[in-house]
């Protein structure tokens, strides 16, 4: 079942320094099988950019998700690559589909909150006195 943008906002997170959202998490939220995605991406923009698309084991989603014990780990493990907000906008885009361009441009969207929200709280931090 395809998701909403709400919902997919709590599936985006931090991975060396850059927002993400696994593939099988975009597949879900583009209603298709992570299979046919990653496949659809490499059959149609080969060699993706490792910027755009982050390849993942089980140290990302240790990274991703923290407190994950290895059971649920190894139930991820399907999930091949990590999109950043660029990447999302070239899976959407090789596509070539309508409604996955409008649902590119929603996730975006929730980057973009994501981030903004991000930075609101790291300013909002004290900073430290230095003595």
């Amino acid at each position: 079942m395809e998701g909403s943008p709400v919902e997919t906002a709590g599936q985006i997170r931090s991975l060396d320094g850059q927002l993400v959202i696994l593939d099988i998490d975009l597949a879900a939220f583009l209603g298709v099988a992570p299979e046919h995605l990653n496949a659809l991406v490499d059959e149609r923009r080969p060699g993706v950019e490792r910027e755009f698309a982050i390849p993942v084991g089980s140290k990302e989603l240790r990274d991703l998700v923290p407190g994950m014990d290895d059971a649920e780990i190894h139930g991820l493990r399907k999930a091949q690559r990590a999109y950043t907000e660029h990447g999302v906008i070239i899976v959407c885009a090789v596509m070539d589909d309508t409604l996955a361009i409008q649902k590119s441009l929603d996730l975006v969207k929730v980057f973009v909150a994501r981030r903004e929200s991000l930075e609101s709280s790291r300013r909002a931090r004290p900073k430290p006195e230095l003595h």
